[in-house]
């Protein structure tokens, strides 16, 4: 089976995921090839969202509709970048000119935008190939929507699996593969630690606590592109608080843990079903998660944590954290429920890759 795969980011966990969900497949069964995106420029990015918007509002798809007959031009020609992976400045186009020449048996997307997924699923439709929608987030739900439903739908948690269920759909469960080799470290577990420090990921829960909790060290890692206001508000408070210390973004996962001693996960409602590696990561070197309770993190967290109810007030959130700093007794039992939990059969790399063949040679054999 030839699996074209097209992943719309260039950085973060998704790709991560992606990279490693593909290393998993036997070669017997299924050859692979990526197609990723590139990190874009700010006009060239600027100029693609004008030329998006223009053909829009001009109405119809290519070729009456010259506008667009242009912008499926753009990013065709992909950069190969070695092991089988492809990047484009325009993922759906340099994956129609793939699926050309490479006669993919299926493709699977992920973590693209709207108009990308409305043009891939169209270039699928007209070329009879199965399309496959894989959500990793929560903002993806509304692509189910957008143009022709896909031939499959897969979810990498049970929250985003349910939220698809309500809208309509059936969707299979296939927890991301995580390669927990590449961030196993032995923490010092001195320190409160967010994952991507953006408001969506309670950004601004985390300076509150900060504020609160002078005694603790906290720690906001960039994991992903930060927005603006993201960054304004991190500096601005990094500079305020001297227990709060921003990191950049690292390369090698295990850096991210290196003293951790809770991971923080307050996550706002934009990020209800997400299902974050970061959490499994920590587990697996026996860092307990502190939360929001979302549909994702009661999923991923499990007795490996502490989840605190969305309208909890501050003094709970503080107890919580102050508890697991200061008693040995508490704080012991959760590092061993972590290490229990992140152990378990779900999140074993060799299982989830058979449930993701399985699943596709399910939607190729009703195509054929």
């Amino acid at each position: 089976m030839k699996i074209l795969y097209i992943n719309g980011t260039y950085e973060g966990g998704s790709l991560r995921s992606t990279r490693e969900l593909l290393a998993q497949l036997p070669r017997e069964d299924a050859v692979s090839r990526l197609i990723l995106a590139q990190q874009p420029g700010r006009i060239d990015g600027y100029l693609r969202r004008r030329a998006t918007n223009l053909a829009v509002k001009l109405g119809g798809h290519e070729p009456q509709n010259i506008v667009e007959r242009m912008n499926r031009t753009l990013g065709r020609r992909a950069t190969y970048l070695g092991s089988d992976e492809w990047s484009s400045s325009v993922v759906e186009n340099a994956a129609a000119a793939f699926s050309a020449s490479w006669n993919p048996d299926v493709v699977v997307v992920s973590s693209v935008d709207r108009v990308a997924w409305r043009r891939i699923r169209r270039d699928t439709a007209d070329a009879g190939v199965p399309c496959v929608l894989y959500l990793r987030e929560e903002a993806l739900l509304a692509h189910l929507g957008l143009t022709a439903p896909p031939d499959l739908v897969l979810a990498n948690s049970r929250g985003l699996v349910d939220s698809c269920k309500r809208l309509g759909f059936d969707a299979v469960l296939v927890p991301s593969v995580i390669d927990l080799g590449r961030c196993e470290i032995e923490s010092e577990r001195t320190t409160a630690l967010l994952v991507n420090s953006t408001i969506a990921y309670g950004l601004e829960r985390v300076i509150e606590l900060a504020e609160l909790c002078p005694n603790i060290d906290f720690v906001l890692q960039e994991s992903t592109q930060m927005t603006t206001t993201d960054v304004d508000l991190t500096k601005s408070s990094c500079r305020q608080l001297g227990n709060l210390e921003f990191r950049p973004f690292r390369q090698n996962p295990a850096d991210v843990y290196r003293d951790a001693r809770v991971m923080l996960a307050p996550y706002t409602d934009s990020l209800e079903s997400n299902r974050p590696r970061s959490v499994l990561e920590s587990q697996w070197n026996g860092i307990p998660v502190v939360g929001t309770s979302r549909a994702g993190l009661r999923d991923a967290v499990g007795p490996g944590g502490v989840l605190l109810a969305p309208d909890a007030g501050m003094s709970e959130w503080v107890a919580t954290l102050t508890a697991l700093f200061e008693s040995s007794d508490v704080y012991n039992d959760l590092v061993t429920k972590a290490r229990e939990h992140s152990q378990r059969d779900e999140v074993d790399p060799v299982t989830i890759g058979a449930l993701f063949i399985a699943a596709l040679k399910g939607v190729v054999a009703a195509g054929s």
